[in-house]
């Protein structure tokens, strides 16, 4: 990826995937989101912060998410970064409009407009 940096964070069960890139950074979240991955999800974040650009989530490929994965949405939609969700599984939609979390993000389907890769 030319003119982007990749942050692979974790070999888990779950993943967290960050990718700057100039025009926002990228999130990409897989397999499992919990407790184990506090760390990763805390770093993704921070490099959230350290970027004022847009952020957008892809969450399609998660198969578990709690209060962890949550929390780590809560914090995102905090920060004055305009933050975009593309293809939510159906366990972090849920669990995103249980907790209010969605009424936050901007859901947008995945096309090649919409991605910051």
């Amino acid at each position: 990826m030319e003119g982007s940096e990749l942050f692979l964070l974790g070999e888990l069960p779950g993943a967290v995937d960050v990718h700057v890139t100039p025009s926002g950074v990228r999130i990409e979240l897989r397999g499992e989101i919990d407790t184990v991955l506090s760390d990763d999800l805390d770093v993704a974040v921070q490099r959230v912060r350290e970027h004022a650009m847009p952020v957008t989530v892809d969450a399609s490929e998660v198969t578990f998410i709690d209060s962890t994965g949550a929390s780590f949405f809560a914090r995102l939609v905090r920060l004055p970064n305009a933050v975009a969700a593309l293809e939510l599984a159906p366990v972090v939609r849920d669990l995103l409009e249980i907790t209010g979390i969605a009424a936050h993000l901007v859901v947008v389907p995945a096309g090649p407009q919409s991605t910051t890769a």
